[in-house]
Formats: C-alpha cells, sequence, structure tokens
C-alpha cells in the first residue's frame, strides 16, 4: 500500500489496521469493497483520523494505491475502490509515471521502488521510509 496526504492515516494502517479474511465467495473487488474498507474505516475512526462533511460523508485525509492478487487498486478519500492497470498519486506523481514507463522492463517489485525513489530525489515533499511488502495468506 502507498498512501497520499496525512502521515497519520499512513501510521493507523500500518499499526493498527487488522487485514480481514477474504471468504471464498468474494471477488477481488467484492472483498476490497466490503471487508477490506470495512475494517480501514473501522481503524480510522477508532483512531481518530475518518473525518465527516456536511452532508455526514466520511472522508480521510488523501487515498491510496493497493497492490491485491496481481492487480492494482486505488482507494479514495471517501473510500470508493476502482481497479487500475497503471496509477500514480501524490505530490510526487508526475515523476513517478514517467519512472514507471522508463522501467517498463523490470519485475513489479523493481519498477515500484525506481518510480519511488525518482519521486523522493526530485520532489521535497516525497519522503521514505518506502517499502514493498509482500504478504501472503
Amino acid at each position: 500500500m502507498a498512501y497520499t496526504g496525512s502521515f497519520r492515516f499512513g501510521q493507523i494502517m500500518q499499526h493498527a489496521f487488522n487485514l480481514p479474511r477474504r471468504q471464498k465467495k468474494d471477488t477481488h473487488h467484492g472483498y476490497l469493497v466490503v471487508r477490506f474498507i470495512k475494517a480501514m474505516r473501522d481503524a480510522l475512526w477508532e483512531h481518530g483520523c475518518l473525518h465527516r462533511d456536511e452532508t455526514s460523508v466520511e472522508e480521510v485525509d488523501g487515498g491510496c494505491l493497493l497492490a491485491y492478487r496481481k492487480h492494482l487498486w486505488v482507494v479514495e478519500s471517501d473510500f470508493q475502490v476502482r481497479e487500475a492497470h497503471w496509477e500514480t498519486a501524490g505530490i510526487g506523481a508526475d515523476t513517478a509515471w514517467g519512472a514507471l514507463y522508463a522501467a517498463a522492463e523490470l519485475p513489479p517489485k523493481e519498477r515500484v521502488m525506481r518510480a519511488l525513489n525518482a519521486a523522493s530525489e526530485r520532489n521535497l515533499g516525497v519522503r521514505g521510509p518506502m517499502k514493498v511488502i509482500e504478504v501472503k495468506r
């Protein structure tokens, strides 16, 4: 997962989020929309990082990119979930796009690290620590 916006959002996802189990009947998208987002919202609400606007729509300060089951997903600040083939986010997005394009021959993990490193080299608002972690269940 890569996130933009509030560092608090990332800290909660790293230290307080409990990854829910996927049921056999769940599609990838269905799992993320229902189980994953519920667990995310619960953790963010419990730790004071979820906001409600004037119409009671819940939002978080930022969004995230999520690699799940060999697919890339975008979780927007209002918890919409969409699949993307390529995506970058945040203040270093343009530089990261260029690096992803230029590194098309690399394996995915190396390609992601190349894009992150390029963005952090060219933009003071992009900083580590940056890790690519593979979770298997």
